[in-house]
């Protein structure tokens, strides 16, 4: 909820974002973090960083590109994908067995995978 607030004028101080980062180790796995993030995020935590100051310039371009991707995500997107003969019949017919379209199943997939929620066996 802070990077709205900052977005649009009302600056917060840094140690009110502070709060809203994800301090748990349970927090930092339902996030789907790996090892890096969750150093780098235990090193915040630890007040290891330092704020440096942005020019007005540099501030407006991090505003714009927040504003840009939150409008990204709060559309649905239409994509086109190849798929081969077979691998569609399968899918198909899975999403069929579940009972559900089979565009809605690749779409769920898709969306495990880039939440991190499915992954390779190995």
């Amino acid at each position: 909820a802070r990077l709205p607030e900052i977005i649009y004028g009302e600056e917060a101080a840094m140690s009110d974002v502070k709060k809203d980062i994800y301090e748990t180790e349970a927090e930092m796995e339902a996030m789907g973090l790996n090892d890096e993030e969750k150093d780098l995020l235990r090193s915040h935590n630890r007040g290891e960083w330092q704020s440096v100051p942005m020019s007005d310039e540099e501030l407006q371009q991090v505003k714009e590109a927040a504003r840009n991707t939150l409008e990204i995500l709060d559309q649905d997107h239409e994509i086109t994908i190849r798929l081969s003969g077979r691998d569609l019949i399968g899918i198909r017919g899975k999403a069929f067995e579940h009972g559900i379209h089979y565009k809605a199943l690749i779409a769920a997939v898709l969306h495990e995978y880039a939440t991190g929620k499915l992954v390779d066996k190995e």
